[in-house]
């Protein structure tokens, strides 16, 4: 965090649907730290974007 109390990041990943997990992959993959370099931003309660609203196979 910096002074203002505001945490910093290099990357920032906007959804945590199957793009934005697939980036957070690839940016761990190339040497990126979770919470100190990238973090993944989503207005859903849980990572997954339509995956988990899904009703799965009848």
């Amino acid at each position: 965090m910096n002074y203002t109390g505001v945490r910093e990041a290099e990357v920032v990943v906007v959804g945590a649907g199957q793009a934005g997990l697939a980036a957070a992959f690839h940016l761990r993959w190339v040497g990126y730290e979770p919470d100190r370099d990238f973090v993944v931003l989503d207005h859903a309660p849980r990572p997954g974007g339509a995956w988990q609203f899904s009703a799965g196979p009848p």
